[in-house]
């Protein structure tokens, strides 16, 4: 998994919570270190995650712009985007870009690990 957060306790959760559910974690604190991370898969230089999970705002670039530039390389790796400020208008457009989910903040752990297991079966 990529797991981009810019909160720092969030993030340690997210990790925590992957490597409790036995993956492998590799930690982008913004947007442009995902998006380093994403093109870095693309092209080759990094194995490619199972998934990411990732927040929507974010310094550098949103999770919604990593997702635009996974689809213009038509990579179909498995998203879950996580938001504290969740509206109509993202829904759609994470649904558009193929998101498999939108999870709200505070995160309920039972429903995050729930979206790993659908975003990776």
């Amino acid at each position: 998994w990529i797991t981009a957060e810019d909160s720092s306790i969030a993030r340690e959760t997210l990790v925590e919570e992957l490597i409790g559910l036995g993956y492998e974690v590799r930690v982008a604190t913004n947007g442009l270190e995902l998006t380093d991370a994403v093109l870095d898969a693309v092209h080759g230089r990094m194995p490619i995650p199972d998934a990411i999970v990732s927040d929507v705002r974010m310094p550098g670039a949103t999770g919604v712009e990593v997702l635009e530039i996974l689809r213009r390389y038509d990579w179909r790796v498995p998203v879950v985007l996580t938001t504290a400020f969740p509206d109509h208008e993202l829904s759609v457009e994470a649904v558009r870009l193929g998101a498999c989910e939108l999870l709200e903040k505070p995160l309920d752990l039972l429903k995050f690990r729930e979206a790993v297991s659908r975003a990776v079966a």
